[in-house]
């Protein structure tokens, strides 16, 4: 393929761009190596960057990306996807049930307990280019349309999670920004006052009116350029209030650390896990579909939603095979696999929706 003057040239400032990233200060962890100043998942064989070394090298990360980028057209859905516009008064409606939004990928809105929050909001390209991994559609509302936000959970730094343009609309509000280790500082980079972060170590919590967030484990990497490699934690989430608990998983290969967590918090009412841009090549940070689902087992949940999915091509398996193969393996293990349309308003209960199955045109306004 004959890559255009100005793409190449882009190509290239991208990959430059990538030597700017932030570090963190020194931080002590059971989960942070002292001596090369990283954070690592235990029970991985890692190298000196603290990831795993089952992970591709430079030369093929290059090649990886390179496909992804200018190879992977047919990823991506043929028709825009149905989407709806959410319906604010039903969301905001405060009656002891709580719902949820899903605006594509890992963006998910909440309304529990009287506030409203948010779970790594992007609404743009899951790069620093608009050119570079571009949602497949717009987000079913735009950020000024959204009621106030209290409280936005980051799980990571990698730009699928953690957008600029998304903090510092937020900078000029009074939302509470509750985060990982180590994203503080590029928080306070983008405007967002000290006063309104708080970072969390796995397993420590903040409170807020009636509703508390737990960092929990997950396993991952983070960075947003070549010499900012896992100098940031990366967490999931426990959402408790009232008594309900909800888990939000982040991005995250699989392990043991579900069953952890389930003995720690559960049981829960309804879990967000990751399904989908899984890779043999990656088998450490993210999880294939039957993973997604033994998961789901050893959390010991009844329903789930699967999110990392809907919105993005930063993969190579096609756009809806994630779904495909997750309702069917949770249909087998009886479970309950919710996947609503990106902007319905839903809750824990919502019935099974099987749109994904084909391509829809994407609902007016």
């Amino acid at each position: 393929m004959k890559i255009k003057p100005p793409i190449y040239t882009a190509f290239l400032i991208s990959i430059i761009s990538a030597f700017s990233g932030k570090t963190a200060a020194d931080i002590t962890s059971n989960h942070y190596d002292n001596n090369n100043k990283v954070f690592f998942s235990p029970g991985l064989i890692r190298g000196d960057k603290g990831q795993s070394k089952e992970r591709p090298g430079l030369i093929e990360n290059v090649k990886i990306f390179w496909n992804l980028t200018f190879s992977n057209s047919e990823n991506s859905p043929p028709n825009k996807l149905p989407t709806e516009y959410p319906q604010w008064k039903v969301f905001l409606r405060d009656d002891g049930t709580d719902r949820f939004i899903w605006f594509g990928h890992s963006t998910i809105m909440i309304h529990l307990n009287k506030q409203t929050v948010m779970i790594d909001p992007v609404f743009g390209a899951a790069s620093p280019f608009s050119w570079l991994f571009p949602r497949w559609q717009p987000t079913p509302a735009r950020r000024e349309e959204l009621p106030n936000v209290n409280t936005i959970l980051i799980s990571h730094n990698h730009f699928d999670h953690f957008e600029e343009e998304t903090a510092r609309f937020y900078s000029r509000k009074m939302t509470h920004y509750v985060v990982p280790l180590g994203l503080g500082k590029q928080l306070k980079d983008w405007g967002i006052p000290a006063s309104h972060i708080t970072e969390l170590d796995w397993y420590q919590k903040w409170e807020s009116k009636g509703i508390s967030y737990t960092a929990v484990p997950a396993q991952h990497i983070s960075g947003r350029g070549l010499w900012d490699t896992n100098k940031t934690l990366w967490a999931g989430w426990v959402i408790n209030t009232a008594g309900k608990r909800y888990f939000y998983s982040g991005d995250t290969g699989y392990s043991d650390h579900f069953s952890r967590i389930r003995r720690r918090f559960g049981p829960f009412n309804l879990a967000f896990i990751e399904n989908g841009q899984y890779d043999k090549k990656w088998p450490d940070d993210h999880m294939s579909p039957p993973q997604t689902v033994q998961a789901a087992v050893d959390l010991g949940i009844t329903s789930f939603v699967p999110v990392h999915w809907g919105a993005y091509a930063m993969a190579f398996h096609k756009w809806n095979d994630q779904v495909i193969e997750s309702s069917a393996q949770a249909k087998q293990r009886h479970i309950r696999e919710i996947i609503p349309l990106m902007g319905e308003v839903f809750t824990a209960s919502t019935n099974e929706s099987h749109w994904w199955e084909s391509s829809y045109s994407v609902n007016e306004r």
